[in-house]
């Protein structure tokens, strides 16, 4: 089994791809596999309009875990988009270095 759904938006406007696998695990169980993806225009061979998915998350759960898959992905895009604002002030915080004027006031 193989479902997708596109486009999931975040409340920040970024959209994903979603896509939950079901298969064969180990001792007679079935897992899931969730995967979030970004997609992002480029140009092809020549000069031709392509979209590529990018894997930007995943995991995997036993499929006797979960009761709700749409609650999985959703937490799947919080926890993204928490990392990806994470990452962003780690940026900043960069810059603020740089411009810094090695000054301490106590």
């Amino acid at each position: 089994m193989e479902l997708r759904k596109f486009p999931v938006t975040a409340p920040s406007g970024n959209e994903y791809e979603a896509e939950v696998r079901r298969e064969y695990g180990a001792f007679g169980g079935f897992a899931l596999h969730f995967k979030l993806y970004e997609r992002q225009a480029c140009r092809g061979l020549f000069g031709k309009k392509r979209v590529k998915r990018i894997c930007v998350a995943d995991a995997t759960y036993w499929e006797a875990e979960v009761t709700d898959v749409i609650a999985l992905v959703k937490r799947q895009v919080e926890r993204l988009e928490k990392r990806k604002h994470v990452d962003m002030m780690r940026e900043a915080s960069y810059n603020t270095f740089n411009a810094w004027d090695r000054r301490l006031d106590v």
